[in-house]
Formats: C-alpha cells, structure tokens, sequence
C-alpha cells in the first residue's frame, strides 16, 4: 500500500518485511490502522488550519527534517552469496565519505552514519537477492550513498 507520493512513500508490505519477527494478521492490520491514522490526522490539520495537504508536509518537514528512501533488491551471484556474510560481520568506518557513527546487527547490518543518513543491507529470507535501503536527507546524498553501498557490499 502506498499513501501519497511523497518524498518517502510508505510501502506496507516494507514495513512489514522490515519488521523483524513474526507478524500475524492482526498485527499487520493494527500497522495498516496507524498509517490510515496519520494520515486522516494530516488531512484534519490541513482542513482544520486551512492548508493544503502539501503545506502541512512542508512545515513537518521544517519541523522534524526531509528524508527521502529508497530500497534496492540486489540479485547474489554466487561468489557474492558467499562474500557478503563476511562483508557484513566487517562493517566499514566510514561510507561515502561519512563517519559511521552506530552499527545494529538486529536485521542485517544498519549503518547510522553523520548527517542523519543510514545504510541497511540484508540478505532476503525469501528469494537469491540480498535487500539494501538507504535514507538520506536529500536525493543527490541518497544516490551517492546507494551507489556507494552497492559498492562496497556487492562488488
């Protein structure tokens, strides 16, 4: 389920893939509950203060920051398959220029790096691809990082 085309569109079935654990049914239609939430929210501040839908995203982004996402399937070959676990049991200092700041192994290997940006890269449970999604504050960082991580993790 995607909401509104925004910088970073929520995709349900990500949010639920990113998940680690078992979700039922039940939890999956209490996160659906949430986002409708949030969303019939915004369209009460926009009505209420007499603002469009993208004036209201305008100031929650003065407020709290822009970020924009994007996630990449990567197909493993075989030498890769075999590479990556060892790739990603070493994380690197620094990507695309910018320090690592904290390292999460929870879910594959998160990487939170300097200027609010993350790296995310975890081999799929379900299919020969491993997952890589990356947020940044902007397209040109998130670009530069994407490329970078496939780089790094997958050449």
């Amino acid at each position: 389920m995607t909401g509104t085309r925004c910088p970073a569109p929520i995709e349900f079935a990500d949010v639920v893939d990113y998940w680690a654990g078992d979700l039922t049914r039940a939890d999956e239609d209490r996160i659906e509950e949430h986002m409708f939430t949030c969303a019939d929210c915004a369209r009460e501040v926009a009505a209420v203060e007499g603002l469009s839908l993208g004036a209201v995203l305008e100031r929650l982004y003065g407020e709290v920051g822009r970020l924009v996402s994007v996630r990449v399937n990567v197909p493993l070959s075989d030498a890769v398959r075999k590479a990556l676990p060892a790739r990603i049991s070493d994380p690197p200092k620094t990507l695309g220029g910018r320090a690592v700041k904290r390292v999460q192994t929870t879910d594959g290997l998160k990487l939170h790096l300097d200027g609010g940006a993350w790296v995310l890269v975890r081999p799929s449970g379900t299919e020969p691809v491993a997952r890589l999604y990356v947020e940044a504050p902007d397209g040109a960082t998130l670009d530069a990082l994407r490329d970078t991580a496939l780089h790094h993790f997958f050449s």
